[in-house]
């Protein structure tokens, strides 16, 4: 749909029930290989919104899905990066921008400087620690909504460099896919029981791991969002291989930013409020050399005694997981 139609769409859809029809109605012309992925999408947003009552948060929410459906539209022919996620590659040709409208407005801007998350503190600061040791700054006071905000745990050195140069080869190895995840590859299996032996992690259970490669040369980046909830357990641990980078978190309503530095081979934790109330984000600026970030996910509660749970418990411990790629070509 065009900008102009975006906006005829914007007058005549007056409530969620209508918005969601009309989105999995554009979800048609999308390729057929992006449907599934944004008809799930569209579901659970319009599951986590149907309780909202107030009608100009409800306005407001309309009229930025359509928008978003409108970038959408028209990037999807560019390359595989879905939801409100792109990269130059597929917004170059159609000048785009690289963010979209609803993950815009929760991005950083100029005149609202973040607080920083202190890996010495473990705790949320006014600024960082700065190398001629006057920390005045670094105490002030900060907004409420971040004070004492729990969830967040940075591990340094979780491994050393000829062992991040072993995993990332290992991790080459294997055929990339626009968008890769799985079970756990057998390159895991040695790193797991140095991983649970952290603060926190004794009965921390994997049954997925995401390899993402982030090139600044395309933009690279994640735009400010919650991992499913339904499906991912209270824990998101990520490895940080080949550069340092940020972790930038952010609320939809109000101006407080939080940079959570993630040095080369460190372990980042996620849990609790930081992973449930605050949204996350890797910004194109932080992004300044190749990166690749490992994800580790556990299963809701609710998934962990169902047949299907059980049954990606007993997968993620047996470490034969493969590729996307190898898998649709003939990989178990």
């Amino acid at each position: 749909i065009t900008r102009f139609q975006a906006g005829c769409a914007s007058q005549t859809i007056r409530n969620p029930l209508q918005l969601y029809r009309h989105l999995l109605r554009l979800v048609r012309t999308l390729p057929p290989g992006a449907r599934p992925y944004y008809s799930n999408y569209i579901r659970q947003a319009y599951n986590s919104h149907s309780d909202e009552t107030d009608p100009d948060r409800v306005r407001q929410i309309i009229d930025r899905a359509l928008l978003d459906a409108d970038w959408v539209v028209k990037k999807s022919a560019g390359c595989a990066c879905k939801g409100i996620r792109a990269c130059k590659i597929c917004c170059a040709a159609k000048q785009l921008p690289l963010v979209a409208v609803s993950a815009a407005s929760s991005l950083p801007q100029p005149d609202q400087p973040p607080l920083h998350f202190c890996i010495d503190c473990q705790a949320v600061r006014a600024t960082p620690r700065h190398a001629d040791g006057d920390d005045a700054e670094h105490w002030s006071a900060i907004p409420s909504s971040a004070s004492g905000l729990a969830g967040i745990r940075v591990f340094r050195d979780f491994i050393n460099p000829d062992e991040e140069a072993v995993l990332a080869a290992e991790i080459d190895k294997r055929p990339w896919a626009p968008s890769q995840s799985g079970r756990l590859p057998p390159y895991w299996s040695a790193l797991l029981p140095r991983l649970l032996a952290l603060p926190g992690l004794a009965d921390f259970q994997p049954v997925e791991l995401c390899n993402l490669d982030y090139q600044p040369e395309l933009g690279a980046h994640i735009d400010p969002h919650i991992d499913d909830t339904w499906l991912w357990g209270d824990r998101l641990v990520t490895l940080n291989l080949c550069s340092d980078t940020s972790l930038t978190l952010s609320q939809s309503a109000g101006s407080t930013r939080i940079s959570i530095p993630m040095p080369r081979r460190s372990v980042l934790v996620l849990s609790g409020p930081a992973r449930y109330d605050w949204l996350h984000a890797v910004l194109p600026d932080d992004v300044t050399g190749r990166r690749l970030a490992v994800t580790l996910r556990e299963l809701a509660p609710d998934w962990l005694e169902t047949v299907d749970g059980r049954a990606l418990l007993k997968a993620g411990a047996a470490f034969d997981g493969v590729s996307v790629v190898e898998l649709k070509s003939g990989g178990s």
